[in-house]
């Protein structure tokens, strides 16, 4: 005979889903971080076995691949966005800076995730889309996507970093005396992060119709450019992407 608990506890018992999963899996990195979770302790978090959530997920591994869809997924599509090639762009910034914020215990992963998914393919190619219609040629709009990737990442990880000092830093007096510039700057370092942010923004922006000057093909023996300006058509519903 079952006891009476345990059938009110299966009745009341909402029943496990993906997305439910994937829900309470956010929460729980966004309490925890990735040094906390376990699949464990969200078996706990949703009142089931850990085994039971492995019949959606064959693994942790999957389950943060599917996080990570989830978040690229979430970002705005710039052929989608209305408004200027300079404003879409902005937007695609921000955007990635906010969802970095709101999730920065668990955006360590989501940076070190390579995206040859189908969501981060397609966030790829809409960013490609958006340097190849301001007039760069693809291996251009490559270069731009790598160095707006380099922006983003360091934002997402350092500004959500814990500080940690030198077991022995530097006295004022001698930094003063050894190094005027950095002693000099130092109010400047102090400032707001949100302006070193706003620059970065500005100066990627400017840059997006002005192209990357060429991109090298033989790293570091000069900066032959591609012949031609390869042009991509704009990206349709349904269309295959290139592997990045």
């Amino acid at each position: 005979m079952v006891p009476l608990q345990r059938k009110l506890s299966s009745v009341s018992r909402k029943p496990l889903t993906r997305e439910g999963i994937l829900d309470a899996a956010l929460r729980l990195l966004d309490r925890e971080g990735l040094e906390g979770f376990s699949m464990r302790k969200l078996g706990r978090m949703l009142g089931v076995e850990a085994m039971s959530l492995y019949h959606h997920f064959p693994g942790q591994a999957h389950l943060f691949d599917a996080l990570a869809d989830r978040l690229i997924g979430s970002l705005p599509y710039p052929p989608d966005v209305p408004g200027s090639l300079e404003e879409r762009a902005e937007i695609s910034l921000r955007a990635y800076r906010a969802l970095a914020q709101e999730h920065h215990r668990f955006f360590p992963h989501v940076v070190q995730h390579r995206m040859n998914s189908a969501p981060g393919l397609r966030f790829i190619e809409g960013l490609l889309w958006l340097f190849v219609e301001a007039g760069n040629s693809l291996e251009e709009a490559v270069g731009m996507f790598r160095v707006g990737g380099y922006f983003l990442a360091g934002c997402a990880l350092q500004e959500n970093a814990a500080v940690r000092s030198a077991s022995e830093p530097v006295s004022l007096e001698e930094q003063r005396l050894r190094f005027p510039l950095v002693y000099a700057a130092a109010p400047f370092f102090a400032g707001h992060r949100d302006d070193a942010f706003d620059l970065g923004v500005r100066l990627l922006v400017s840059t997006l119709r002005v192209g990357s000057g060429g991109f090298s093909r033989t790293s570091g023996r000069g900066t032959r450019r591609s012949s031609g300006r390869s042009r991509a058509p704009p990206p349709r519903s349904g269309r295959r992407s290139s592997r990045p």
